[in-house]
């Protein structure tokens, strides 16, 4: 399969739709991803990139207006938008448990050229992973010289209720000392929501009251299924990673009764999904 470039995947893929089993480009997808690639070979940052976005309105291959740090990397690291498909950048080390995990070399990669119309050049693909390596390099030298530990006390004690760490800035400085303040690290990478505001971006807020599959990733462990219920896992400290087998002893939340009325709702919006011809009262237990 890996020889006749076989696509795998659901082909939820910003710049393309999937036609049975290729990719056709999408123009208006495909030209958010030139504007990515042309801004970070002008030499701006994910921040940066992610502001322009929102300012210029463009949606994420889910729809949504709210660009993330990780979607932006996302887009700039794939190889499908040059033309090619790479293979075997997961794997599954134990079958027994079929836990995938990233490949950082334990297994050769293969890529190939794949089928579909490329939506950047080759060369401008390998410019961007050029300068990507360069800047990683710097800060890892940066991170070196600087040391994982932190001397100071609170960046190490406290936490934001989202789960991130605290970044150390300064706010005033005078004459005799100098006043800090502490921010959520999302907060420096999305922006505060008065500064957000005041650029006239979007804050993150669900659209249509639904999350995205990339927010129900990152703060969704896991969901059991049983007969009479579902209980979902919670993941409030979503850069530590683990899933439903890593939980060890989660706390009960809450609970949650979804009606038959609000199925109806929701089956009406979504009529792609399969549903039942009778709808009966569901519980979702919330667990942290």
């Amino acid at each position: 399969s890996f020889q006749n470039g076989v696509v795998y995947g659901t082909g939820n893929v910003l710049g393309y739709d999937k036609a049975g089993p290729e990719y056709v480009i999408n123009e208006e997808q495909a030209e958010t991803v030139r504007r990515i690639y042309d801004l970070y070979l002008a030499g701006n940052g994910y921040h940066k990139i992610m502001k322009q976005l929102e300012k210029e309105g463009r949606r994420t291959a889910m729809g949504k207006t709210m660009w993330h740090y990780a979607t932006v990397g996302h887009i700039l690291k794939n190889r499908l938008y040059c033309g090619e498909l790479e293979y075997r950048k997961e794997y599954v080390p134990d079958y027994l448990e079929q836990k995938r995990a990233k490949n950082n070399g334990e297994l050769e990669r293969v890529i190939v050229e794949g089928k579909h119309q490329p939506i950047v050049t080759k060369e401008e693909y390998e410019r961007v992973q050029k300068m990507m390596a360069e800047k990683d390099a710097q800060m890892g030298q940066r991170r070196k010289n600087k040391g994982v530990h932190s001397e100071d006390l609170w960046r190490r004690k406290m936490r934001c209720q989202c789960g991130h760490a605290f970044a150390k800035t300064k706010w005033h400085t005078k004459t005799d000392f100098i006043t800090y303040t502490y921010k959520c690290y999302d907060q420096t990478r999305t922006g505060t929501i008065a500064a957000r505001l005041k650029n006239g971006l979007g804050i993150a807020m669900p659209e249509d009251g639904e999350f995205s599959e990339e927010e129900m990733d990152k703060y969704v462990s896991g969901v059991r299924v049983y007969e009479d219920r579902f209980e979902w896992l919670l993941n409030l400290s979503p850069d530590a990673g683990g899933g439903l087998d890593d939980a060890g002893s989660p706390v009960y939340f809450k609970k949650i009764t979804v009606t038959p009325d609000d199925e109806r709702a929701w089956f009406k919006k979504h009529p792609q999904w399969s549903k039942s011809n009778r709808y009966a009262e569901l519980e979702a237990w919330i667990f942290i």
